[in-house]
């Protein structure tokens, strides 16, 4: 028997708004004239939720976590499901104290079951809040809270798995779900003007050519669009699983942006004849790091092929090369 624990999404809402210093908040909304975050940008005034004054902004959040058994080597990976309210001051939502835990199950279950099973009571919660609303006593008067999803917060792979898109980052066609782009167009946009974002209407034009496809054309489908299945939150009515995602913004620095510019800076010094790529790769690895610091292993290496510069380091290497080169 597989297992998942979860905390009932509803009960956990209702015991916070019952709380005085929540109810506060929720009376004293921010200035219209200044954005402060993304609760008070022009998307919530448009929406047909949000714009209701003491409507509540729910933001979930998704990460894995490795558990260690200190008696043997095995590791087990979790997924970790948290929320909080965006409706509470940011210098108050960002405490421990105000991120709570909503659900957690060993990955390999998640992936075998899918996001929906584990999620299918916050599902319906956040359906009931968008239609009649939740009533809550306080202070022995009843309140009706409606509200819905405001974000989803988690790393690329993780939003990769959660909204049924291809994980395959380096050799898939489409390497992120955010990019309309193949890998071929992604290495030489450097600008992020030029990277067609994809659109909601179009992944619903998708999704449905995927579905009423043979099983033939299925696969061909799925492999050119980068879709696995349909996204569980697409469920939640006027919910934008591309406008209404946050990522992760140190995984697209390290993994991304730093690896780029140093491809682009040791492509240069090759190009330039400062150095070849030889002499690059044994001054990186041999160079003296401090004690407390990954250095690169003696795997490290830097080749180039189609007038491209390759090299495999995990992000925290790709950090530390980073800051000694500048």
């Amino acid at each position: 028997i597989h297992k998942a624990q979860y905390i009932p999404f509803k009960e956990s809402l209702i015991n916070l708004l019952k709380k005085p210093e929540v109810y506060e908040s929720l009376n004293c909304p921010s200035r219209a004239n200044i954005m402060t975050d993304l609760s008070t940008r022009s998307f919530c005034y448009q929406h047909p939720v949000f714009k209701l004054p003491d409507s509540l902004k729910i933001i979930l959040f998704y990460d894995d976590i490795g558990i260690d058994n200190p008696l043997g080597t095995r590791t087990k990976s979790v997924g970790m499901f948290y929320w909080t309210l965006a409706n509470l001051p940011r210098f108050v939502r960002s405490q421990d104290r105000c991120v709570f835990l909503l659900a957690c199950i060993e990955k390999q279950h998640l992936k075998q079951y899918g996001f929906t099973i584990v999620l299918d009571d916050f599902f319906c919660t956040i359906e009931e809040l968008q239609t009649h609303g939740i009533p809550v006593t306080i202070n022995e008067k009843l309140h009706i809270f409606k509200g819905s999803l405001l974000l989803i917060c988690c790393d690329i792979l993780g939003l990769s798995q959660m909204h049924g898109f291809k994980c395959a980052f380096r050799l898939g066609r489409k390497r992120f779900f955010y990019c309309d782009v193949n890998q071929d167009t992604i290495r030489r946009i450097n600008k992020g003007s030029e990277c067609h974002l994809r659109k909601l209407e179009k992944y619903d034009k998708n999704c449905m050519a995927i579905d009423f496809a043979n099983e033939r054309e299925k696969a061909r489908l799925k492999k050119k669009y980068g879709i696995i299945s349909l996204s569980p939150f697409w469920k939640i009515n006027n919910f934008d699983i591309f406008h209404q995602t946050g990522i992760d913004i140190m995984h697209v620095l390290l993994e991304g942006i730093c690896q780029r510019e140093l491809k682009l800076l040791l492509k240069h010094i090759q190009q330039q004849k400062f150095a070849n790529l030889s002499s690059l790769t044994s001054m990186i690895r041999n160079f003296q790091y401090g004690c407390n610091e990954p250095s690169p292993s003696d795997k490290f290496n830097l080749s180039s092929e189609d007038n491209e510069l390759f090299f495999s380091e995990n992000h925290g290497h790709v950090a530390l090369t980073k800051r000694y080169f500048v």
